[in-house]
Formats: structure tokens, sequence, C-alpha cells
């Protein structure tokens, strides 16, 4: 891990992405066995975590097919 120091009095400014998190998205899959057949819901800043991967798995024995279509982008439909 970096550590940065800032000395001065400048201020910062900028952009910082922040990854999604495992806690928060597990309830956010489970809601998409709520959808009805044909329905599908994209959830994007999705952490790309082997626990995910498992939960997609599941899931999809429950009818909901699940892709990446871009990095960090989870795409799931109800068959």
């Amino acid at each position: 891990m970096n550590t940065w120091e800032i000395n001065g009095p400048s201020k910062l400014s900028g952009e910082l992405k922040i990854h999604g998190n495992k806690n928060s998205t597990f309830p956010c899959i489970a809601a998409a066995l709520l959808l009805k057949p044909g329905q599908s819901l994209t959830l994007e800043n999705m952490p790309q975590i082997k626990d995910v991967f498992v939960l997609c798995e599941v899931i999809k024995y429950l009818g909901i097919d699940s892709n990446w279509p871009e990095n960090n982008t989870l795409h799931l439909h109800h068959r």
C-alpha cells in the first residue's frame, strides 16, 4: 500500500473510484430472485471476486442467468 503525505496549504482535488464491496453486493444479487421471467437487472460497480462468482452459480439453479458485459458490471436475467 502506498502512503502519500501532503504538506502545505494547497487543497487537493480529483476523483477516486471506489470498488463495490461484498457486503452490499450479496443483497443486490439476491434481489434478482424477485425478477419475473424475461426481466433483467444490471448492477454496476460490482467486485469480481470468488464469492460473487459462486453466488451467481447458485442463483443460476434458481433460474437467473448472469454475465459480465463490462468490467465490474453484472447483468442478471430471469429465464
